[in-house]
């Protein structure tokens, strides 16, 4: 994945020395951020530098075009979800385009087609197509949504580059050990007969959490469980509240909407037997590539990405009828034949 990315960037400059980060580079949670993951050998590579850029710092992007030849700017995300995000979209578009206009290069990595929240659709694909224009090289994750892509933003196929998504750096617990854990941690109590499905990520209405706890309602059996865990996306209250109340209807049903340490993400992936996800539109899921990385079962929507990883342990399912179908053959312990 190190060396596909600094192939992007060599094309575009070949003796490359500076890379500004949009946007910034966490410096907590590193194992779990996909930022950290996707720059960790840059950044121990002492011939670069990576410069993790905030949203006040942009205007340090305008010098980087005017005085470093060797620099180049790789964009992550670029949505907003309010009016307060949306009012610092003037400055950031104002400094890229000043960047550009130096000469700078611009790659820019896209995740997802419309913002989950599915809000100001129109202003977002005005923007996608503005950056896409201004973009040297395109990012993504997979073949898979490339054509649609090119068609969505009207743009040459030359433009696009594929590279991997990084795996998250994981530690894993023997299932034991860490259920006892689990039990100190979360409160969480499972015996050792128990089979454990995990929704894990931030809580939000794009993931389509009421399907899923629907689905595992019909499975009907004592030992089996489902954990949500996850903080609650801005905007997205009203859905905890729903999930509690689903909580006092369904046996096996924890909720956790809440932050999840590092220290616990371990413990809970190692404690579980298969992740699902039941997002609505999306390009790659940073859920199911960690649940990949913990050599979980995954069960997923056929869309995205994920589609060229399907066989094995990642089972793809297009409506609640197979995934209810999927998740009753998961947790009888015959989906892997």
């Amino acid at each position: 994945m190190t060396k596909q990315l600094k192939d992007i960037y060599r094309k575009l400059i070949p003796d490359f020395t500076d890379v500004f980060v949009v946007p910034l580079i966490p410096t907590k949670q590193t194992k779990s951020s996909y930022l950290s993951c996707l720059y960790s050998d840059l950044v121990q590579d002492s011939s670069i530098n990576i410069h993790s850029v905030s949203v006040y710092a942009h205007w340090k992007l305008i010098f980087a075009g005017l005085f470093n030849r060797k620099a180049i700017l790789h964009y992550h995300w670029l949505e907003f979800q309010d009016i307060r995000s949306l009012s610092a979209m003037p400055y950031k578009l104002t400094c890229i385009a000043f960047y550009k206009l130096f000469g700078g290069k611009l790659v820019w990595t896209i995740h997802n087609k419309y913002p989950h929240d599915g809000k100001y659709l129109k202003l977002h694909s005005i923007l996608q197509r503005w950056m896409s224009r201004k973009s040297n090289s395109i990012i993504l994750h997979c073949n898979t949504v490339k054509q649609d892509l090119i068609k969505f933003l009207n743009i040459s196929e030359e433009k696009i580059k594929i590279c991997a998504h990084p795996s998250f750096t994981t530690t894993t617990l023997v299932k034991k050990d860490a259920r006892k854990q689990l039990s100190k941690q979360l409160q969480i109590d499972l015996d050792s007969e128990d089979y454990a499905f995990l929704v894990f990520g931030q809580i939000s209405h794009y993931k389509g959490i009421s399907a899923i706890i629907e689905a595992f309602n019909e499975l009907l059996d004592d030992h089996i469980h489902l954990i949500v865990a996850g903080p609650v996306k801005k905007g997205n209250s009203n859905l905890s509240s729903e999930l509690q109340e689903w909580c006092s209807k369904v046996n096996n049903l924890h909720i956790r909407d809440t932050f999840i340490d590092e220290e616990t993400l371990p413990i809970l992936h190692s404690a579980v037997d298969c992740a699902v996800a039941n997002h609505k539109d999306i390009i790659s899921s940073g859920s199911t590539e960690m649940a990949l990385s913990y050599n979980l079962t995954v069960i997923a929507p056929r869309k995205g990405c994920i589609i060229e990883k399907e066989g094995d342990s990642v089972f793809l399912f297009n409506n609640v009828k197979e995934l209810t179908s999927l998740m009753k053959k998961a947790s009888d312990r015959s989906l892997n034949g």
